[in-house]
């Protein structure tokens, strides 16, 4: 019995020895554990930088490798993003006035007068462009206007006699009227028995007659409607003229525009006040989309469309120049941007597959400007070769760079 006690005692004290052995053991395992992993946070905190470069060398070493042992090149490539980009269309065009006018002669006669009508004469407006003799109609007016007096005279004592009420004012009418100055309007008729009276003595169709050859008169000297020059003269002073004759052609020097070309396609692209930028002797001045044709040029299958010119008295701008133009305007479809270095044969470009080969893929220009071009039929996020690969074919490996 006692002897059981000690041996069951004895086996306590070997199970006490063995697990504070086992702890002991753990806590010394545990603290140089610790250790370790605190020495490798400072040994990386302080040699960061080392560590960095020497596996970014790594890293070149086996691209280097994996180029020279199968032969890849190393090719830049762009990931591609679809959106409604500006961008701008190119054109170029003459500079035209905005009132370009042929001033014709209404009148029979000869051009008299003390001004020019050679080509590049400058006016102002009001200033008379040409006048035709008139010598002859005028005293025939002036005829006439005496024959009118008379017809007047004659008819106040009629007047004074069946119309008392309506004399004063016929005779100040009579008063009024000067030979060389153009008619009075008639007094007001007061009822039907002044009416009937005055048309049957024919002073209203006289007075109007006569209004009607005053109004000739005045075409007999023609005035500029604008400040402007003379663009082509048909005829010159001494010339005898007929009704419809062309004189000369007259354009005004500060109102002008630029007549652009644009690519029948890209017509619905451009919109009225769309910004233009205008190129004259390396300067740069701001126009707007002023109207649009809406018909097709024979010659050149082209639709113009016409910007304004603001007036700037630091640059000058003369009719007939030709002049560079940009047009800024936006997309209405969703393009990707690519440079014209991925462009092969025209209207294909090379596309990187998933196992970096190369296909290629036909793509649709929607527009071009000088570096870049707008594309549809690409996807986003697609990879696609930005330059120009020697000996390039389908089914090629490359390495690819995405370029930004």
């Amino acid at each position: 019995m006692d002897n059981n006690r000690k041996t069951n005692k004895t086996m306590k004290i070997r199970h006490i020895i063995i697990i504070t052995s086992t702890l002991f053991i753990l806590s010394i395992f545990a603290f140089l554990v610790f250790q370790a992993w605190q020495y490798g946070i400072n040994y990386g905190e302080e040699n960061a930088e080392i560590i960095r470069l020497e596996k970014e060398i790594e890293r070149n070493n086996q691209i280097d490798s994996l180029i020279n042992q199968e032969n890849i090149k190393s090719v830049k490539v762009i990931k591609i993003k679809n959106q409604y980009n500006d961008y701008k269309i190119y054109s170029s065009g003459p500079v035209v006035s905005t009132q370009k006018i042929t001033k014709t002669s209404e009148v029979q006669g000869e051009l008299k007068g003390n001004y020019s009508l050679k080509k590049g004469t400058k006016f102002k407006k009001g200033d008379i462009l040409f006048g035709i003799e008139n010598r002859d109609f005028e005293l025939l007016l002036k005829a006439r206007k005496s024959r009118f007096l008379n017809l007047i005279s004659s008819s106040l004592i009629e007047f004074k006699l069946d119309f008392p009420n309506e004399y004063e004012k016929w005779d100040i009418f009579f008063n009024k009227i000067r030979i060389d100055e153009n008619l009075p309007d008639l007094p007001q008729i007061s009822n039907s028995k002044e009416k009937n009276f005055i048309i049957s003595k024919s002073i209203l169709s006289e007075h109007l007659s006569i209004q009607s050859d005053e109004e000739r008169l005045k075409k007999y000297t023609v005035y500029a409607p604008f400040d402007g020059s003379i663009v082509r003269n048909y005829t010159d002073l001494g010339a005898s003229v007929n009704p419809g004759s062309p004189i000369i052609e007259i354009i005004r020097d500060e109102s002008l525009e630029i007549e652009l070309p644009i690519n029948k396609n890209k017509i619905n692209e451009i919109n009225i006040g769309d910004t233009v930028l205008i190129e004259v002797n390396d300067k740069v001045i701001i126009g707007n989309i002023i109207r649009k044709s809406n018909f097709v040029d024979i010659s050149t299958q082209n639709i113009s469309v016409f910007a304004k010119i603001p007036n700037d008295n630091k640059i000058k701008i003369f009719s007939g120049d030709f002049l560079k133009a940009e047009i800024k305007v936006k997309s209405k479809i969703k393009t990707a941007k690519i440079p014209i270095s991925s462009i092969i044969n025209t209207e294909n470009i090379y596309l990187v597959k998933k196992d970096s080969t190369l296909i290629q893929r036909n793509i649709k220009i929607y527009s071009s400007g000088i570096n870049n071009i707008y594309v549809t039929g690409i996807e986003d996020n697609e990879l696609i070769v930005c330059e120009e690969i020697l000996e390039a074919n389908e089914g090629m490996s490359i390495l690819p760079i995405i370029h930004k």
